[in-house]
């Protein structure tokens, strides 16, 4: 009996699933295997570098929590740490830097028992006894004490106070200022005269303190007088003198009403003009700024007498065209702000309908347009800000 053709082919095709049928599975397992080996790597990856950035935060929480640690320690150490009452000023109850007695022997900073007594106290502010002098006496043991106490405790950041210069007394001022009057009257002590300016000056530009020591005890008036003997005779041989004199002057900065006088007078103003135009730049700058002062004034003959001097505008604008510094050029502007309304020329070209070109040129008409231009400058920068 024959099987029919249909039957067969039914079979045959049952027979080959069957033969291949366990591979195909195999390699199915064989790939979810490999798919289950890939996902476990991503995994174990991904806790590998999740415990990387674990272990970097813990790292980092620990180091801050570390440093937070020590500076609160340091900071108690330091509110442990307590100055010494007797390191303390006073006035102040800060450590003392440049430690002072005074008469009544009680110990003070010297910046805060200055400021005492210039505001007028002439009595201890802790005995309040009247001081029998108003000159602090510098107290060298207790600097010591206080610089060694610094360098002892400087892990707890205390920096050690560095050794003051002692300033300059009054007595030792007043000495000085008798020796310049009295160098002056003779040719001899010139030289000496000259090198107790240039102390002077020196000790002006230590400090404040000293500035205003020299100033009290009348020092400007001292150097005004000074310039005008040396002015009346006006010789070469004593310019570089006088240009110390300015020079000092010029530290001293603002004048009294008197010292300015003085320089105010025909033979200082003269004796001024004359270094602005053939003195070095340092004098030419100097002089302008003395100038300025007296300028200020505002005293009319005093005006008169510079416009008088053969060649002072002509300087002054010269120094303005050609500048030495930008400070010195503000001076000479003022200093020829003052003068231009006072100027006779300047009253008569108000009187005059002249035409421009048939004006002559001359120094008051340079000094009209850089007053104007400087005016307009101002009133531009005012509107600015």
């Amino acid at each position: 009996m024959s099987v029919p053709r249909w039957l067969m082919k039914k079979n045959e095709s049952k027979l080959t699933a069957s033969r291949f049928s366990p591979t195909i599975i195999d390699l199915d397992k064989d790939a979810f295997d490999e798919d289950e080996e890939d996902i476990d790597l991503g995994e174990d990856n991904f806790g590998e570098n999740e415990d990387a950035n674990n272990d970097s935060t813990w790292r980092k929480r620990r180091a801050s929590r570390t440093s937070n640690t020590k500076k609160q320690i340091e900071e108690k150490s330091m509110e442990l740490m307590m100055i010494p009452s007797h390191f303390k000023c006073p006035i102040s109850l800060d450590l003392m830097k440049d430690p002072v007695t005074l008469s009544t022997g009680i110990t003070y900073d010297r910046v805060s028992i200055e400021s005492w007594i210039e505001t007028g106290n002439q009595t201890c502010p802790i005995t309040k006894k009247v001081l029998k002098s108003l000159e602090p006496i510098p107290n060298h043991t207790m600097r010591k004490m206080i610089q060694e106490w610094c360098v002892e405790n400087k892990d707890h950041g205390i920096e050690r106070i560095p050794t003051p210069r002692i300033p300059v007394t009054s007595s030792e001022v007043i000495e000085i200022l008798r020796k310049v009057e009295s160098c002056h009257k003779s040719q001899q002590g010139l030289e000496s005269g000259r090198e107790l300016v240039m102390k002077m000056r020196k000790m002006i530009k230590e400090s404040m303190r000293n500035k205003r020591c020299f100033v009290t005890n009348g020092a400007g008036k001292i150097l005004s007088s000074t310039l005008l003997v040396f002015s009346e005779k006006l010789s070469v041989g004593d310019s570089e003198t006088m240009e110390e004199i300015l020079s000092t002057l010029t530290v001293l900065l603002p004048l009294d009403g008197e010292s300015k006088s003085i320089l105010g007078s025909k033979s200082s103003l003269n004796c001024m003009i004359w270094l602005l135009k053939s003195g070095s730049l340092s004098s030419r700058r100097n002089s302008v700024f003395l100038l300025k002062e007296v300028m200020r004034m505002e005293e009319i003959w005093r005006v008169e007498e510079l416009l008088k001097i053969d060649g002072a505008l002509e300087s002054l604008v010269k120094l303005v065209k050609e500048p030495i510094c930008p400070t010195t050029t503000k001076a000479s502007l003022l200093t020829i702000y003052h003068m231009i309304p006072n100027s006779p020329r300047t009253q008569q070209h108000k009187h005059q309908n002249q035409s421009t070109s048939s004006r002559t040129m001359d120094p008051f008409d340079d000094l009209s347009r850089i007053h104007k231009k400087n005016k307009k400058g101002s009133d531009i920068k005012s509107k600015t800000h």
